[in-house]
């Protein structure tokens, strides 16, 4: 979360039109592996959502800071874990949304709250998973 938090300050003021275009579509496309609270594919649910999450840090230009996340090995641990659960806090897929709505007002606070929320219901869902 402090890693994501970081990016989105380096990486807001950076973002077009079209930026804001491509974070909603990849938002987007991981929720379409959510229905409510059910995860329809973990695997391809797992992909897309890290593809939404690395977006802010590659729009950030830091390689230090994308590598610093990669090496959370969070993917990784989704892959391990999510298969086979069928349970997603069902914030997830509005907070991408609202995610990329605060992002495209440029409203920085409501989008650092959005994350710590996220990076909860994360949580939570892989603890769930995990327990299952």
């Amino acid at each position: 979360m402090a890693l994501e938090l970081g990016a989105l300050e380096l990486a807001i003021k950076k973002l077009g039109n079209r930026d804001i275009e491509r974070f909603r579509a990849l938002a987007e496309t991981a929720n379409s592996f959510i229905d409510g609270d059910r995860i329809i594919d973990a695997v391809k649910f797992t992909e897309a959502n890290a593809d939404f999450h690395e977006f802010l840090f590659r729009r950030a230009d830091n390689a230090a800071l994308i590598g610093a996340y990669q090496n959370l090995a969070v993917v990784t641990e989704m892959k391990k874990v999510l298969p086979g659960a069928e349970w997603i806090d069902p914030n997830i897929a509005t907070e991408h949304l609202e995610l990329v709505d605060a992002v495209a007002a440029q409203d920085l606070a409501k989008a650092q709250e959005i994350i710590r929320s996220h990076a909860q219901h994360g949580i939570e869902t892989m603890r769930k998973a995990e327990a299952e």
